[in-house]
């Protein structure tokens, strides 16, 4: 009797787990729609792998904010089936406000063509979408909205650095900075003319509950902009600051001039390099996830969306799922190009070019994660 009742229960746990492990997207959706959504992953080049791109998901998933994704036990909001990872953001460790913005991106999604045909969306163009959008990534991040309201949540220090020879911008800069406690920190920029010593603009840096930074930018009378003027500084998005200081508040490259009032350019210096020793520390001590402990696996993030806005033929045939020839007859009048960065992701082509010949539409992204383009 004992025998039989181990045996049924052996039999229960074992048919259970099955029925688990072959649950269908289909069904998944049904069950969690509101929340999730299904990614999917389209092979752009010969060393790709569905395994870099989840690094590539976990890194953008904690630039915003995402407290699980640097966690992998507790990262409960993903599940992958190659080439697709289904993402219930409810589980990824974001606030409330972030899931309400979620959804309503994703609701915008799932009206496209190419989630309603193929019930995904390309993962590249899921980090574009969202991290090229500057108003999404401040409303997901929750950054404060005026600079009054950001300065408040921090005592800054009386002194400051000054900067007359910045490898990015274009005038001098003030910065002014809180010291680093309880994981937490400020460093505001102020654009300023060299001459009048007129503020032009400010931008921010603050340390996130997951130790990831965040970034903002804001004009001259403190309200969120989108991106860096052109005519300041090289800055752009707060995406191309994440590409630029990856997860450290960074030294200064260039040697500076001594101002009177002012660190002097050694201890301002030191001051930024014990700032980063403390970020590390921390990060080191949170990101259990291995896929961010090597913290140059950032770069999985990038090629994600480049590989996206700079797709090749591999690309175009996994997205469309056409036949190589089919792609390549529609293909023959546009030129291709190589990446700066990454030459070896082949022969390019321009997306703005291949979403007007797809088979089908999907939710128009910016044309740049880092650059405001028109």
């Amino acid at each position: 009797m004992k025998n039989n009742i181990k045996k049924y229960i052996y039999l229960l746990i074992y048919f259970t787990s099955l029925s688990c492990t072959t649950t269908t997207i289909e069904e998944y959706q049904v069950v969690n729609n509101e929340l999730q959504i299904n990614l999917k992953w389209n092979k752009s080049y010969q060393e790709d792998t569905f395994d870099k791109n989840k690094i590539a998901l976990d890194w953008f998933l904690s630039y915003l904010g995402g407290k699980n994704s640097v966690v992998t036990s507790k990262n409960e909001g993903l599940i992958y089936k190659n080439p697709i990872i289904i993402l219930n953001i409810e589980q990824a460790g974001f606030s409330e406000k972030a899931i309400t913005v979620f959804k309503n991106i994703h609701s915008q999604i799932k009206e496209t063509e190419e989630y309603k045909i193929n019930k995904t969306i390309d993962l590249g163009r899921y980090i574009t979408l969202i991290l090229g959008n500057t108003n999404y990534y401040y409303s997901i991040t929750g950054i404060s909205n005026n600079l009054n309201e950001l300065k408040e949540k921090y005592s800054l220090e009386t002194e400051k650095g000054y900067v007359n020879n910045s490898s990015i911008s274009k005038v001098h800069r003030k910065i002014a900075f809180s010291n680093y406690k309880n994981n937490s920190q400020l460093f505001l920029a102020e654009e300023i003319d060299s001459i009048t010593e007129e503020v032009l603009e400010f931008e921010t840096l603050e340390i996130m509950e997951n130790g990831q930074l965040l970034f903002g930018i804001f004009d001259k009378n403190g309200r969120l902009k989108e991106s860096a003027s052109t005519d300041i500084t090289s800055a752009g998005k707060p995406g191309k600051c994440m590409w630029c200081h990856e997860v450290n508040i960074l030294p200064l490259f260039t040697v500076q001039k001594d101002y009177k009032g002012y660190l002097s350019y050694t201890s301002f210096q030191e001051t930024l390099k014990t700032s980063n020793k403390e970020l590390r520390k921390y990060q080191d001590e949170v990101w259990t996830n291995k896929r961010l402990m090597n913290k140059q696996n950032h770069m999985f993030m990038e090629i994600a969306y480049i590989s996206y806005l700079e797709p090749s033929i591999e690309r175009i045939v996994n997205e469309w799922g056409m036949k190589f020839e089919e792609v390549k007859e529609k293909l023959k009048n546009l030129s291709t190009h190589k990446h700066k960065e990454f030459s070896f992701l082949g022969d390019l082509y321009h997306r703005k070019n291949i979403d007007v010949i797809a088979p089908f539409k999907s939710v128009n992204t910016p044309k740049s994660v880092r650059e405001t383009v028109n």
